[in-house]
């Protein structure tokens, strides 16, 4: 069971991650208005965490907002897209996040709504980070590659990318009213896939069992993790 001051930590966590994607819709809204979003480059912009949420996190500052428009292809039309980077530096005052937006093409306003899920679970997980000891953050070991299947295993399993990735995925399910599990098993199999297709593309071999097994693991460190943390979740 939480004590109250980590119940705390969970409000200001929530807190934050509504007031900044609000402000990134916001943003996002007025690139769409102006229609300078398009599919030859990023539009950027850069804000002040400080200065749009009500609790400050000591280890994030700027935050650098990168939007394109994704070219239609041969296959389907791309779903809208959500990455980041949290970047840890000694001074706290240079820590930032470059967020990563990809609207499908043709990019619209009612795309924001589908947008908006994946964008909040990507926020809290970033501000889980940005909340983590410098020692948590140094221990998960940088961005893996995908086509080294021992990078990913060293970062998913630290006990820092766990917590980042349960409570961002704990506030996915939340938003969209589905179980915890169902949304941790999604995820799950997007990283498994991700992890074949990289080693494909690599040209390089990896036993479809072997990463089966390493997702096996990684679910039951998450559901442990999500039993203590959130007792009450689906």
């Amino acid at each position: 069971m939480l004590g109250w001051q980590d119940l705390l930590v969970e409000g200001k966590m929530e807190w934050g991650t509504t007031q900044l994607s609000r402000e990134v819709v916001n943003v996002l809204k007025k690139m769409l208005d102006v229609e300078a979003i398009s599919d030859e480059d990023f539009t950027s912009y850069t804000f002040s965490a400080d200065k749009i949420l009500d609790n400050p996190i000591p280890n994030l500052h700027e935050i650098r907002l990168f939007v394109i428009a994704q070219v239609v292809g041969d296959y389907e039309t791309p779903e809208p897209a959500v990455h980041a980077t949290y970047f840890r530096e000694e001074e706290p005052e240079y820590s930032s996040l470059e967020l990563y937006i990809y609207f499908p093409p043709d990019p619209s306003l009612s795309h924001l709504s589908k947008l908006l899920p994946t964008l909040k679970e990507t926020l809290r997980h970033e501000l889980e980070h940005a909340d983590q000891s410098t020692e948590t953050i140094a221990d998960i070991g940088g961005v893996p590659e995908f086509n080294d299947f021992g990078s990913v295993k060293r970062t998913y399993l630290s006990d820092g990318e766990v917590a980042a990735w349960v409570s961002g995925l704990y506030k996915r399910s939340k938003m969209q009213r589905r179980a915890l599990t169902e949304v941790i098993d999604e995820a799950l199999n997007l990283a498994k896939d991700r992890i074949l297709e990289a080693h494909e593309e690599m040209g390089t071999s990896i036993l479809d069992l072997e990463v089966t097994r390493f997702i096996e693991e990684l679910r039951e460190k998450w559901l442990d993790y999500a039993r203590k943390r959130y007792p009450k979740a689906r």
